[in-house]
C-alpha cells in the first residue's frame, strides 16, 4: 500500500497523483469511476501509451465537462456510462492486474496535480483482498450505470450552457431521470448477470487458450519436476517460480506479445533452470502434498459436507491464495481462522464449495456466482481463492488463474488478460 497526496517531496520521488496514475497505466486496461471528469487529455495519454480498453463511469452533473466527454466518446477503445445523481461520488481507478487507487481525486486537472488530495494505491498481488473488493464494487457500478450516447451527451451539453450560475442543472433530472447507484448488489438482475458473465467468459477463455499454449511449449522438453500432479498444476508452479525469480517488482509489465518461437525459447531456457535444484525447492516440493490434501478433501459433495471446522480450514489453508491471507490478518494462522469463521458459517462455506465444484451449469457461471453473488460469496475469500480452488479440483482440466500467473504470462510475452 502506498499513499499519494500531491505533496512536495525532497527525496526525488514524484507524489503527484496524475504522474503515478499514468505511470502505472502504461500498456494497461483501466476501469475508472469518478464523480467529476474533465481530463480527456489524460485518457488520451493512456491510450497513446498502450492502454487498449478503458471503462469510464462519470456523473453527468456539475463538475463534469461535456466537451471533454465529446472528445473521447467516439473512440472504440473507450466505453462510457453515467449516473446523474449527486449521490454518486466515488474516486476509483482500477488498473487491470496491476493496482487500484481509491481516495479523494476526481479525474480533473487540479485533482491530478494541485489540490490537497489523499489517495491510496493498492497492489494487485500484495493487497489482493482489497483490490478484488474494489473491482467488485466497480462491476456493481458498471452493471447499473447507463451507457452514454451522443444524444444524451448533447442534451447534457445544452443544460451546461449556464453551468456557472447553478449548483445543479435545472431540468436535467426531467430529461434523464435521477439515475443513481442503488447501494445494493443488483447483479442478480438477469440482464446484468448475463452481460457480465459473457464478458467474464471471454476473458477467462482467452486466458485458458494462452495457458494451453504455454503447456504445449513447456512440454517440448518432456521432463517434469513433479510426476504425481496434473500438468496444469506444475505449469502453475512454474509461473509462480518465474514471478519469484525472473519478473520481480514491475518487470513483469510487458507491452509486447511475442511470436511463438520466441516464447518457446524463453520458456525452455527458464524450464531448464526450474528443473534444476534451487532455493525454492522446499516450497515447491510442498505443492504435491498440498494438492493431494485439496483433491481428497474436495473430492465429492459428500466429503465436503462431512468436514468439521478444523478439517475445512486445514484443507483451505493448503490453497496458496488462501494461505496468503496471512498478510492481511493479525494473529497468524489463528487470526485468519478467527476472521474467516467470523465472516462465514461452516454451512455457508460448504454451500459455496459444493456449488463451485459440483453443481450443474457452466463452470464460468459458478465461478462468477462465488465471486459476486451474495448467496455464495464468502468473506475473507476473494476471487483468487475461488479460481485457485477450482483450478486445483475440476474435471475439465481448467488451470488456476491468479495474480502471479497473469503477471508471469505477460512477462513471457503471451499477452495481457
Amino acid at each position: 500500500m502506498k499513499i499519494i497526496a500531491n505533496r512536495s517531496t525532497h527525496n526525488g520521488s514524484n507524489d503527484r497523483f496524475g504522474y503515478n496514475l499514468k505511470n502505472d497505466a502504461k500498456g494497461r486496461d483501466l476501469d475508472i469511476a469518478v464523480a467529476f471528469f474533465t481530463e480527456n487529455n489524460t485518457i488520451q495519454s493512456m491510450l497513446d501509451n498502450g492502454s487498449h480498453a478503458i471503462r469510464l463511469i462519470v456523473r453527468l452533473n456539475i463538475g463534469t465537462s461535456p466537451l471533454a466527454l465529446s472528445k473521447i466518446i467516439d473512440d472504440s477503445r473507450i466505453r462510457i456510462r453515467y449516473f446523474s445523481s449527486t449521490e454518486f461520488h466515488p474516486k476509483l481507478y482500477i488498473i487491470k492486474h496491476s493496482c487500484a487507487y481509491v481516495g479523494s481525486s476526481n479525474l480533473t486537472g487540479n485533482a491530478l496535480a494541485q489540490n490537497n488530495e489523499i489517495n491510496i494505491r493498492l497492489d494487485y498481488e500484495q493487497d489482493t483482498e482489497a483490490y478484488e473488493e474494489l473491482a467488485t464494487i466497480f462491476e456493481q457500478f458498471w452493471a447499473e450505470a447507463t451507457p452514454l450516447d451522443s444524444r444524451t451527451l448533447n442534451d447534457f451539453r445544452l443544460k451546461c450552457s449556464d453551468i456557472a450560475q447553478y449548483t445543479s442543472l435545472p431540468g436535467w433530472y426531467d430529461k434523464v431521470g435521477n439515475t443513481k447507484f442503488s447501494n445494493t448488489v443488483n447483479l442478480n438482475k438477469k440482464n446484468k448477470r448475463i452481460e457480465f458473465i459473457n464478458s467474464f467468459k471471454q476473458n477467462y477463455h482467452d486466458y485458458i487458450a494462452a495457458f494451453r499454449k504455454l503447456e504445449s511449449f513447456y512440454m517440448k522438453i518432456p521432463d517434469r519436476k513433479f510426476h504425481d500432479i496434473p500438468l496444469r498444476i506444475e505449469t502453475d508452479r512454474f509461473l509462480w517460480w518465474l514471478r519469484e525469480e525472473k519478473c520481480q517488482g514491475d518487470s513483469w509489465m510487458n507491452p509486447d506479445t511475442y511470436p511463438d518461437d520466441k516464447v518457446v525459447s524463453i520458456v525452455l531456457e527458464c524450464k531448464a533452470e526450474f528443473l534444476a535444484p534451487g532455493k525454492h525447492d522446499k516450497y515447491l516440493e510442498s505443492i504435491a502434498h498440498n494438492y493431494a490434501i485439496v483433491e481428497k478433501a474436495f473430492a465429492t459433495k459428500d466429503t465436503i459436507m462431512a468436514m468439521n471446522e478444523d478439517e475445512m480450514f486445514n484443507a483451505l489453508n493448503s490453497v496458496h491464495s488462501f494461505h496468503d491471507l496471512l498478510h492481511f490478518h493479525l494473529g497468524g494462522i489463528e487470526g485468519v481462522r478467527r476472521d474467516f469463521y467470523a465472516a462465514n458459517s461452516l454451512d455457508a462455506v460448504k454451500k459455496t464449495l459444493c456449488h463451485l465444484l459440483f453443481d450443474k451449469g457452466d463452470y464460468e457461471e459458478r465461478i462468477y456466482d462465488c465471486i459476486y453473488i451474495d448467496s455464495y460469496k464468502l468473506g475473507c475469500f476473494g476471487e483468487s481463492c475461488v479460481k485457485e480452488i477450482y483450478g486445483y479440483n475440476n474435471p475439465d482440466d481448467i488451470p488456476i488463474c491468479n495474480g502471479r500467473t497473469l503477471k508471469s504470462m505477460e512477462w513471457l510475452g503471451l499477452g495481457r488478460f
